[in-house]
Parts: C-alpha cells; structure tokens; sequence
C-alpha cells in the first residue's frame, strides 16, 4: 500500500520583494513548512511526500527545506495556483498511479502527530474518505445582516482541520469531475460531498491549530521547545 501526503500552500500575491511567506517563517530556526514536513516524513506509514509551494519559491524550498534537512520522502515539489482548486489539482497531478491514500495536509499546521495519521489511514482504508475536526464548544448562531436567525446545535458542528484522507481513486475523480462545475469548495471533503460520497469524521486536536497570526507563532514556538526538550534534542 502506497501512501502519499501532499504539503499544500497557500497564494501569497501581495508580498513586498523579499518577504518570505508564512510557512517559510522559522520557528527556533527551521521553517515552519520543514516542522510540519518533519511529522510525515517520520510517519512509518507514509510514503511520498509532495510539497506544493508557490513557482517563485520552488528553489528555495528544494535548497532550504528538502535539502537541508534530508526529506528524502520529498522526490518532487509541485507549483501552487492562485486558487486552492487549483492548487491541490497540481499535488494531485504529482501523484503516480500506483498511490492507494492520499493525505491532504495544510503546511501552516504543524502539530499533526504521527498517531493521528495512522488513525487516519486505518479509518480511511475502511471509509474512503476521512477527515479531523474539532466539535463546537461555544454556542453556534446563524446571522444575516447583523441579526441572529438561528441557534444551531452546536453538537452537530465541527471545525475542519487537516489532514484530509481519501482513497486515491476517489479524490482523483472527484478534483477532475469538479474543474468544469465553476463551484467553489471550502476544503477537499466538500469536493467529495458534491458527488454523493461521505466523508467519516474524526476528532482532532486544539493543538493542530493552522498557525495564522503573531500570536498563533508565540503558541507554536512554546509549543515546539517543549517538543525539542521532549525529544531531547535541537532543530
């Protein structure tokens, strides 16, 4: 059984020259794009590995990701688009036949850990399609124009994090069958839903949080030192 992550990145177009997007920011010295990387390329089960960065940065990912810290699991690194569709349809399009699970993994969420994927492959091998996701803990209200218009159950919510899992053939079919709906999809499981597939969900983590602003980067970097002291060893 062949297993493949694709490392996605988001479309950064306004950056002032110079400026390194967000999952090339270190964290205690490594990029945080290397931290999340690191999680599949340890990962027993995983395969492959294909990082989807910008066509600007493809050198410098190679040079200062992938080279420099040994990810041999990375054999190719894909060019993102401007949309997310786009993007993960070149990931995709990086993957040979012979992939049974792809794994489809947010670069800006580190903290994925290594048992969470295997659980995610398990449950994939038997369900298809498989995804994480945080259950509401606050009230949840559906508004329109600055008004409440209903109360929600919020045990019926979830919000989704990464990494999204499905049978190779099943995702495949579903990205090529949606390039002509014009349809915009939240995340890679609504691409699935629109074709009729379920998609089982399983309970993540508050530490696999995507790391988005300053404050987001303090709580990593806590959170990566104390993973380093655990592991008794430096980045």
């Amino acid at each position: 059984m062949k297993c493949s992550a694709i490392i996605y990145t988001g479309h950064y177009p306004d950056l002032d020259p110079g400026v390194l997007p967000p999952h090339f920011k270190p964290i205690e010295g490594m990029p945080v794009i290397a931290h999340t990387i690191r999680v599949f390329q340890e990962s027993e089960q995983v395969d492959e590995i294909i990082p989807v960065v910008a066509p600007e940065f493809m050198l410098y990912m190679s040079d200062n990701v992938v080279d420099r810290y040994k990810f041999d699991k990375v054999q190719k690194i894909r060019e993102s688009k401007e949309t997310r569709y786009s993007t993960i349809m070149s990931g995709l399009e990086g993957l040979t036949k012979d992939t049974d699970i792809v794994l489809l993994h947010d670069s800006l969420r580190p903290f994925v850990d290594a048992d969470t994927i295997s659980k995610l492959i398990t449950e994939c091998l038997e369900h298809d399609a498989v995804v994480l996701g945080i259950q509401a803990q606050q009230p949840v209200k559906r508004a329109e124009g600055g008004y409440i218009l209903a109360s929600l159950d919020r045990r019926r919510i979830y919000l989704m994090q990464s990494p999204q899992v499905f049978k190779y053939s099943l995702i495949m079919d579903a990205y090529r069958s949606a390039a002509t709906t014009g349809h915009v999809f939240a995340d890679d499981a609504a691409v699935v839903e629109y074709y009729g597939s379920k998609v089982r969900v399983l309970e993540g983590s508050g530490e696999n949080f995507r790391i988005e602003s300053d404050a987001d980067f303090e709580i990593a970097r806590y959170l990566i030192q104390k993973n380093m002291k655990s592991r008794g060893s430096d980045v």
